[in-house]
């Protein structure tokens, strides 16, 4: 018997929704894992804060609970790993901006604050970092430190949520802690 086009349209339409509804969605969701690991993120940026390393640290503490909040988001909700990440870069490219921004003293707008003045700043050291001149502006050592923040803020959270992987969430915190502690000797 031969099989006509719409035999095999119809068997493919099945295929691909039976694939759609086996779809795993059951995700390693409590409440106090959840609170933990955002207390665990957050301790590592009070860590830092309490180095002293640089001025204006102390707004790591901050961005480390609004990573642990994405990542915790992230991980609970039905995005693939791939869309978490620009969602999640997309959040930490805003709330780092938002969060530099409330450091400046100056009465300007937030548009002026974020791209003319921390912008600037931001440039300018990074041109003294490339023609390896003394840097005396923080703002370069800061912006490296909140991009590892976020991202093992968010990382560590969204894989204890999304997996249930105790592991690979805690040993990057760990050993962010154990460096921390090394290159402090205050």
């Amino acid at each position: 018997r031969s099989r006509g086009l719409g035999d095999v349209y119809k068997r493919q339409t099945i295929n691909m929704t039976q694939k759609v509804e086996y779809v795993p969605t059951k995700r390693w969701w409590d409440l106090w894992i959840a609170l933990t690991i955002i207390a665990a993120v957050i301790m590592v940026a009070a860590r830092l804060w309490t180095t002293e390393w640089a001025a204006d640290i102390y707004i790591l503490v901050f961005l480390s609970f609004f990573a642990g909040l994405t990542g915790v988001a992230l991980g609970s909700s039905r995005f693939s790993a791939w869309v978490s990440g620009i969602i999640s870069a997309v959040y930490g490219l805003f709330i780092t901006g938002w969060l530099f921004g409330l450091t400046v003293d100056m009465e300007l707008p937030w548009r002026e604050r974020i791209f003319y003045f921390l912008g600037w700043r931001l440039r300018y050291t990074f041109e003294q970092f490339i023609t390896n001149k003394p840097i005396t502006d923080p703002i370069l050592f800061l912006t490296v430190l909140a991009a590892l923040i976020w991202v093992v803020g968010t990382v560590t959270t969204f894989i204890i949520i999304r997996k249930g992987a105790v592991w690979p969430a805690l040993l990057p915190l760990g050993i962010t802690l154990l460096v921390i502690g090394h290159f402090d000797q205050n």
